[in-house]
């Protein structure tokens, strides 16, 4: 549907970045496994240190998700060029504990998860692998105050679950769409702040609010058992001067929200 111009996740005029395929060993899966890897205009041409921002997609995609559906690399551009973002070292992992699509010979993770929402091998190879190579072969801050985690649905639960777990590493977390409410009509039974892991960060708020320095939640609008909930946790971090932010956009689980969280 033409609009009166360009919509912030078309391509523009402006410096590009590059997005790698990083094709890699996963020690954790013992499989092969893509790594993308977004770098801001002019990197090459650097030589300062950038922040890195590990970017988590949903389920049933892969790494490639933020890049062809949700245009990250693409929405990045014009934000930096438009001076409202800094340049930044995007890192997008295969999220899934399988072997990534297309490298051959077909392997088999072993023990193979039960549920997509066991994150056990995920987090041993994001922490133990995935965020060491990055900092070793990219320009990258290696300090929690130049490093967040974030991501779209089960992405989401993913970067609450590891993020908010890991205060050494992350002062920085964004969950769209996923890891706290519900995808159903209505929230899930009981309060969200009586719930892992935001009961904790709240009961012991002095503590939490010395290291982290954003927490951005949001949903679509239609999302009513994710809105509800996540507009509660917000206040309540808030209340306890927490930097918490939220955001919600019209339509439901769908990418033309998740794009407008990231641009935000």
């Amino acid at each position: 549907v033409p609009g009166d111009g360009t919509a912030f996740y078309d391509s523009r005029p402006v410096p590009h970045g590059d997005v790698r395929m990083v094709l890699y060993r996963s020690k954790a899966m013992g499989v092969d496994r893509y790594l993308w890897v977004y770098t801001p205009p002019d990197y090459d041409k650097s030589r300062g240190k950038y922040p890195v921002y590990y970017l988590l997609h949903g389920n049933g995609e892969t790494q490639t998700g933020w890049v062809m559906n949700g245009r990250a690399n693409i929405i990045l551009d014009n934000l930096i060029a438009d001076r409202k973002a800094q340049p930044m070292v995007v890192v997008m992992p295969h999220g899934h504990a399988i072997q990534s699509a297309s490298v051959g010979p077909p392997g088999a993770v072993t023990p193979a998860a039960a549920d997509f929402r066991d994150f056990t091998l995920f987090t041993k190879d994001l922490l133990e692998q995935r965020i060491p190579m990055v900092e070793k072969n990219y320009r990258v801050y290696t300090d929690p105050d130049h490093r967040a985690i974030g991501g779209l649905s089960m992405g989401a639960m993913q970067s609450v679950s590891i993020g908010l777990s890991h205060p050494e590493l992350f002062h920085y977390v964004l969950a769209y769409s996923g890891g706290f409410g519900s995808l159903a009509a209505v929230p899930a039974a009981g309060p969200a702040e009586e719930q892992a892991p935001w009961k904790a960060l709240l009961a012991n708020s002095t503590e939490t609010k010395k290291w982290l320095r954003l927490l951005f939640l949001g949903s679509g609008q239609q999302e009513t058992g994710m809105r509800t909930p996540g507009q509660r946790l917000v206040q309540l971090f808030r209340e306890k001067g927490i930097n918490a932010r939220w955001a919600d956009y019209p339509g439901g689980h769908v990418f033309s929200v998740w794009r407008n969280h990231l641009n935000e």
